[in-house]
């Protein structure tokens, strides 16, 4: 009994612990906010991609918003919400940013834009691999019986566009940076 209670104990402690963390973080970063915009972009940054939940979020919600209203984002910050639409969207979203990165004249967004699409392309890449990690070990730990075959060529697959991403992906990021500007 005294070892359940030990195990609520230190749950309890870590949330307590973990919830002043969060308040004394948050503390930082609302004076950061508060008091200079030069680090803002990177504070989300870094927050967008530790996963933190309110920040992605709030990236979201603003990305959703300038789907409604492509001028509603400011400058400094445009890139990284693009960003964060791509990162915790869909293809829905990539689609979008595409189609504005083809229409928009602004040089500056244009590059912001295709450096979001650059994103998308690593995103894919990773689980790409994380896909075939998971494939080769269901099918290490399950039988595919007659679908032994299928299984082999939807692995081939994937492995033959990870390898087009390797070979090709550096090319297409540069040509769409190029033709950006």
């Amino acid at each position: 009994m005294e070892e359940g209670g030990n195990f609520i104990e230190n749950k309890v402690w870590l949330n307590m612990t973990q919830a002043v963390v969060n308040v004394y973080s948050n503390k930082l970063v609302i004076g950061f906010y508060g008091n200079t915009g030069r680090f803002q972009f990177l504070l989300i940054s870094v927050a967008l991609s530790y996963g933190d939940v309110n920040t992605v979020k709030e990236a979201t919600d603003r990305f959703n918003q300038w789907i409604q209203n492509t001028d509603n984002i400011d400058p400094e910050l445009q890139g990284r919400i693009f960003n964060a639409g791509i990162m915790y969207g869909s293809e829905k979203e990539w689609t979008f940013v595409n189609s504005q990165y083809l229409t928009v004249l602004g040089p500056s967004k244009r590059s912001q834009l295709v450096k979001a699409l650059a994103v998308g392309m690593e995103i894919c890449a990773e689980k790409l691999v994380q896909i075939k990690k998971m494939v080769q070990q269901f099918f290490k730990e399950h039988d595919a019986g007659s679908g032994t075959r299928a299984v082999q060529i939807a692995s081939e697959n994937i492995q033959m566009n990870i390898q087009w991403l390797e070979q090709n992906g550096q090319t297409v990021q540069h040509w769409l940076q190029r033709n950006s500007e």
